[in-house]
């Protein structure tokens, strides 16, 4: 957490990516034929089955001002 911070990377954003790469990440629910369905985000098998994934992911880095889009950093 202090390297991620030092980084200026959020430890909420490391952990989200985490999840919804390796494992899966609630998003929202939907509801379609009076049903609710619930809308999960989750990478395919071949990927989560690979821990050397981690090394190719990235995480959004601190903001570099207004309007400019946030940096991205390796995990």
């Amino acid at each position: 957490r202090v390297k991620a911070e030092k980084m200026g990377v959020k430890a909420d954003d490391i952990f989200r990516t985490l999840q919804a790469n390796l494992g899966s990440i609630y998003v929202n629910d939907f509801n379609k034929f009076d049903r609710t369905y619930q809308v999960r985000v989750q990478a395919q098998g071949r990927f989560r089955a690979d821990p050397g994934i981690i090394l190719r992911l990235e995480v959004p880095g601190r903001e570099e001002g207004p309007g400019l889009p946030r940096k991205r950093v390796p995990l």
